[in-house]
């Protein structure tokens, strides 16, 4: 990590991204390919907050694009 980067914590990441914080927890855990990365420093698990907002923007659905079912 890069001094003057802005981290967050597991909570914070959560609340970034409208999620349940046990819902990071449980894709961490289970290795999910669909989730943000994260640093883990000793025991303390932090995310990036410019991996979380790019990570968001990768969600982004264009109606206009979308196929309906």
């Amino acid at each position: 990590m890069t001094e003057g980067k802005k981290t967050l914590s597991s909570k914070e990441a959560a609340e970034f991204l409208g999620l349940a914080e046990d819902t990071l927890r449980w894709k961490r855990h289970h290795g999910k390919k669909d989730q943000p990365p994260y640093y883990k420093v000793g025991p303390r698990i932090v995310y990036d907050l410019d991996d979380l907002k790019e990570y968001r923007d990768s969600k982004r659905v264009d109606p206009a694009n979308a196929i309906e079912l």
